[in-house]
This record gives C-alpha cells, structure tokens and sequence, in this order.
C-alpha cells in the first residue's frame, strides 16, 4: 500500500465566500489607476477567501470585479503572481465561458489587485446550497438550467486544455454565474501550464482532488477532468460531495479506498451517470478528454432544452 502523507493544500478549504456586506473600502483603496487612464472605483466588498477579499467596482460605464490581495503576505503575492502570469497568458485567448482579465496593478501599499469582468450572482456553489431560486422552478426548467451550466463549464475547461493550460482547482465555487445564469470558470491561482517534467504536490481543493494527486503520483490536465465529475454530480445533485466527512477524510477515502458519492439522479437527468463515472475514473487514462466531455453535455443540453420547448 503506498504512502499517503496529507498536508494543508496549497488552495486550502479557505474557499472564496460570496457576501454582500456592504463594507467600504478605506480611503487609500477607493480609487484604483488603470492603463487606460479611467480610474476604477471601489464600491463595496462582496466576497473574501484565505489570501484576498473581492470588492465591487466601476471602471467607467462597467461593473467590476476586485480582487485586493493581503498586504504583506508572501502566500497572497505569490498567489497574485501565478494568477497574474497566467491571466496575462490568456489574454489573446478569450472565451465566453472562461472570466476574462480586465487590468491588475499594485496599490502604493505593495497591495496587490486584479479587476475582472463582474459575475452578479457570484459562485456556483452559493447558487446551489444558499438560494432556493431552482426549488422554485419546474423540475424541467431546473433541469435545462442545470445542464446548460454544467455544459458551459465543460466549454471553458476544454478551452483551457486547448490553450495548454491546467486549472487543477475545478469546483463549483470557482465556476461563477452572470446576470443570466451563464456559468464562466475563474479563479486561476493554481493554474499551470501543461507539458511539465513535475507539478507541485497536492495542489487543489480536498473534496474535489483527484487521486493521483493525493497519493502524489505524477499527474496531468487529466486531474481537471476527475474534479469535473464531482462538479457535475454536485450540481446536478445539489448536493455536497462527502458531506460527512471532513475533507481531508475524503481525499483519502477517493485515493485509498476508490470512495465516490452515489449517483442517485432524477430521471430526466439519469443521462449523466456514466458520464459521472468515466469522470471520475481512479486511472486517467481511461477518464475522457474534455472535448469528448463538452461534446457530451452538448448533446444533453440539447436534449433537456427540447422538453422546455
């Protein structure tokens, strides 16, 4: 049995939480310059993680997103750092499913800060466990809204495979929603080129990490397809994955014991099950790439559309 030695992950628990508390910013950091000359003005916080908080902004006619890094905090720089580098590398690589960077910069406090385009109904993960906007909904239209997400997810990471890119934090509370419920996969502080001789161990979110990496084996974009299939069976659950265990408890429960949730689908949704667990495969090779994966939830997205009709 081979060694499983579980330390803190890079990303931690710490995931970003959607508030709107209302909170100014002080007076130093209300105002942000830009390249372009139009200042962005800070409004008021509305989500904060372990290393940054992310505050509303206008920068001209737009609403913003900012996202205000610790001061002094060598995890929150190097954080920026990687986020910036591989933002700076997507920008002639646009795509309406991935969020787009806007303008970044480092305030005369050596804070550093990155705007992006404003998601209005925050994380997929608040929409799932927090509102009971989709209970509301008939069960057809819940099901369409769904599948149309899940198929957008899959559209933004299999265009970041395309781009050469690893994500390696996929979770419902990076994917984030706009206005219309379109869903754009963000936070990119753990990205990292494909093609590496080795990547940094243990790197993402426990709940969703795949196996390889816990055990600390060699791994590549095909760990972004394992977190997919616990996003999928999450939202299309709504549920939370391994909801009683705690999560270090659940990455070695996936890694050494092959331990999946139950698939337990509606019926209109049942389509998705072995999509589910070829995902979620404990081989990567034998989980599909993620053009096949957007191909499939294509086609059922189309599928559940009809019945709306």
């Amino acid at each position: 049995m081979p060694e499983i030695i579980l330390e803190e992950a890079p990303s931690s628990e710490a995931d970003l939480v959607d508030i709107d508390d209302g909170q100014r910013t002080p007076d130093d950091l209300t105002v942000l310059p830009t390249d372009d000359g139009i200042d962005i003005h800070v409004q008021h916080r509305i989500g904060e993680g372990a290393t940054a908080e992310v505050w509303q902004g206008q920068w001209g006619e737009r609403v913003v997103a900012v996202k205000l890094f610790a001061c002094h905090s060598d995890d929150a720089n190097t954080q920026y750092r990687k986020e910036l580098e591989v933002l700076q590398g997507m920008q002639q690589m646009q795509h309406p499913c991935v969020c787009a960077l806007l303008q970044a910069g480092v305030l005369h406090n050596e804070r550093p800060w990155i705007a992006f385009e404003h998601m209005a109904r925050g994380s997929l993960s608040s929409f799932l466990h927090e509102t009971d906007e989709l209970r509301a909904a008939e069960p057809s239209l819940q099901h369409a809204l769904l599948a149309r997400i899940v198929m957008q997810v899959a559209e933004g990471l299999a265009y970041l495979h395309g781009c050469g890119l690893i994500h390696r934090d996929i979770k419902t509370n990076n994917v984030l929603l706009d206005a219309q419920l379109n869903a754009k996969v963000g936070d990119f502080g753990l990205s990292t080129p494909m093609g590496r001789s080795e990547y940094t161990a243990e790197s993402g979110t426990y709940r969703t990490m795949a196996p390889e990496i816990v055990l600390r084996q060699p791994y590549d974009h095909r760990c972004d397809v394992y977190s997919y299939g616990l996003l999928l069976w999450e939202t299309l659950h709504r549920e939370e994955p391994f909801a009683g265990l705690m999560p270090l408890q659940a990455a070695f429960a996936v890694a050494m014991q092959q331990l999946r949730p139950t698939i337990a689908l509606a019926d209109d949704l049942a389509c998705y099950a072995e999509l589910i667990e070829a995902c979620w495969q404990a081989e990567p090779a034998k989980r599909p790439a993620m053009d096949q994966v957007r191909a499939a939830t294509a086609q059922y997205y189309a599928a559940a559309s009809s019945t709306c009709a």
